[in-house]
């Protein structure tokens, strides 16, 4: 048998059995401890959102943003990873290169990205020059 959370933890879900989509959240004392996604699609799902809540504090509908896997306006998804020494992720420098910043020094300016180390410049470079290929997430 597998073991999804903690005994007592409360279990919220969300089962779309028309779509395939199962995706469950359990809390312990109001504190996320484990999340499940399944679909017979890929799941979309903002991963540094879930990761960033293992451990925080969700009370009443605030809980089901852990469903939704996105966290709000108000937490927009970050995307992958892109430079790790300021931890930009895609998202927020294709809404810096939507808003402008049109060179890898003003997307700098915009989100931090591209000034620690320098080895994510190349990306950020290619995001700037291949525009139609990269969606822009608010």
């Amino acid at each position: 048998m597998m073991v999804l959370a903690p005994e007592g933890a409360e279990l919220i879900g969300l089962h779309d059995q028309a779509n395939g989509i199962v995706r469950l959240a359990a809390f312990d004392q109001n504190r996320l401890v484990a999340a499940l996604f399944v679909s017979a699609q890929p799941v979309e799902v903002a991963r540094s959102f879930l990761s960033a809540s293992l451990g925080a504090e969700f009370v009443g509908a605030k809980r089901f943003q852990v469903l939704a896997g996105r966290g709000g306006q108000d937490q927009p998804d970050e995307g992958a990873l892109v430079c790790a020494c300021n931890s930009v992720g895609i998202n927020r420098i294709l809404r810096a290169i939507h808003a402008g910043s049109q060179s890898v020094e003003a997307v700098g300016e915009a989100c931090g990205a591209g000034t620690g180390c320098g080895s994510c410049r190349n990306e950020i470079k290619r995001l700037i020059e291949e525009p139609l290929k990269n969606a822009v997430f608010s």
